[in-house]
């Protein structure tokens, strides 16, 4: 293994009794608030793709109230008018994409320097996320 210190036993051990993989990261990392409610946020997006059980909220968007957050961060596709998308759809959105794989970018930064991963390891993960980059440019 290319690390300056040794695998955590509890770490891995708990990664592989749980189904949360993000409770077990915010539990053994110190992971900053922002992230942490990004990454929580994460997982619910990632429920609600699974597991759809869409039910009409009470606002006009149908969004629920646990995943408001990413409406006000105009991170959802919407019309901008009174009918818009269909839940699902408003999931569909490029800007909730690059906002998740940022998300999973500042972690796994934060996990790669834990854990002292360096050289040519740590430059090839740098690498998956920073040549998406370059395509996609500012929207």
């Amino acid at each position: 293994m290319h690390t300056a210190s040794p695998p955590r036993q509890q770490v891995l051990t708990d990664l592989a009794s749980s189904p949360n993989d993000i409770k077990v990261i915010l539990s053994h990392y110190s992971v900053p608030t922002d992230l942490q409610r990004r990454l929580e946020l994460l997982v619910e997006v990632r429920h609600e793709i699974v597991h759809p059980a869409h039910r009409p909220g009470s606002d006009k968007h149908n969004t629920p109230a646990y995943l408001a957050p990413l409406r006000s961060a105009g991170l959802l596709q919407s019309t901008g008018s009174d009918s818009d998308y269909i839940w699902i759809g408003q999931l569909q959105s490029h800007k909730l994409f690059r906002w998740a794989f940022e998300t999973v970018k500042l972690t796994v930064e934060i996990l790669l320097t834990a854990h002292g991963v360096r050289g040519f390891m740590g430059d090839g993960l740098r690498a998956s996320y920073s040549k998406y980059e370059r395509f996609d440019g500012d929207l």
